[in-house]
């Protein structure tokens, strides 16, 4: 019996540390809750660095891009190659296409009191410096030189050299190399470039040569032209006239174009097609505009249109007593009174 009693002590107790031990859990938990968070100390924020005596920087804003990014830009127009030749200073220039430097120069002399010069024109080739070519003008008033280039494709410079001397009378010559190397040809025309011309060459138009006619009457033309291995190509479809449109024909005879005998043309628009026929009659006064130099003069009316007649200019050697400037079959004379220089 006093067994039975110990064991069941020892069961009570065991029992009742159990329990207390759960208790003890159940405050442990409650107390957790309700306990204030751990005192944390927070970590020092960064502290910004402080500032510099450096000056603030600011960029430049940079140009936006015009354009197409990926497009190539054209390089440059190739500008039209030519060179006034100044006397007495030597120009170099690869003439022949060869590589190797070219001279030309030309000299001045007076030779009179009265404006006469003598000009002399140098020309040495770098594959040939033995022998230099000459063309010497014996006198003259005035002369203009230039070295250029009208075709840069054919491996060829010229040179080109208008004078003028008595009676204003002009001789303009050109030199190239000829294709074999070597020579040199010259082309010899009698009309005027002058300096101002030289320096307004364009590959594209070729130079303004200024030519005298006889076609109604003495007058000036203008033209464009090139240089070729043939000589002188003109550029120009015709020949222009230099006309004073401010002249006054009732006082300056010289400007004055009136008929005296009907004139039949064929009116043309600015493009040269014919639009019909017309007579212009008697005491209507004209202005010769245009001509290929050839067979056709265009005159302009006084109510603006344009009216081409037929040329035909007949030389002496062939033609004999007969020769003379031919309007629609019939000498100009016979329509208007002509001025003609002496």
């Amino acid at each position: 019996m006093k067994k039975f009693l110990a064991i069941l002590l020892v069961i009570v107790f065991v029992t009742a540390l159990t329990g207390c031990s759960k208790l003890i859990k159940i405050l442990d938990v409650l107390n957790e809750t309700e306990a204030p968070a751990e005192d944390v100390t927070p970590e020092p924020a960064a502290t910004a660095a402080a500032p510099t005596d450096a000056p603030e920087v600011t960029l430049a804003p940079s140009e936006e891009p015009t354009g197409d990014p990926n497009e190539t830009e054209a390089p440059p127009a190739d500008p039209s190659f030519v060179r006034i030749l100044e006397p007495g200073v030597a120009l170099g220039a690869d003439l022949d296409g060869d590589g190797l430097e070219d001279s030309v120069m030309i000299t001045r002399e007076a030779i009179s009191e009265w404006g006469d010069y003598e000009y002399v024109l140098k020309i040495l080739l770098g594959a040939d410096p033995e022998n230099t070519y000459v063309y010497v003008v014996e006198y003259c008033y005035e002369c203009s030189a230039c070295v250029l280039d009208c075709y840069p494709d054919d491996g060829r410079m010229e040179v080109l050299i208008s004078y003028v001397h008595s009676s204003n009378d002009w001789t303009t010559v050109a030199f190239r190399v000829i294709n074999d190397g070597g020579l040199i040809d010259d082309f010899t025309e009698y009309f005027g470039v002058t300096e101002e011309a030289m320096r307004a060459f364009t590959t594209e138009d070729g130079f303004e040569i200024t030519e005298q006619t006889d076609v109604f009457g003495t007058r000036m033309l203008h033209a464009r032209m090139k240089i070729t291995y043939r000589g002188f190509f003109m550029v120009s479809q015709d020949y222009t006239y230099v006309w004073d449109y401010d002249a006054d024909p009732d006082t300056d005879e010289y400007w004055d174009i009136t008929l005296i005998a009907p004139l039949e043309v064929e009116i043309v628009n600015d493009e040269g097609i014919v639009q019909g026929a017309y007579t212009v009659p008697v005491g209507t006064r004209i202005i010769p505009v245009q001509t290929n130099l050839d067979d056709y003069v265009i005159i302009k009316l006084p109510d603006g249109r344009l009216g081409r007649v037929q040329l035909e200019i007949r030389s002496w050697e062939v033609y004999g007593d007969n020769f003379g400037i031919f309007i629609n079959g019939r000498k100009q004379d016979e329509y208007a009174k002509m001025f003609y220089a002496d």
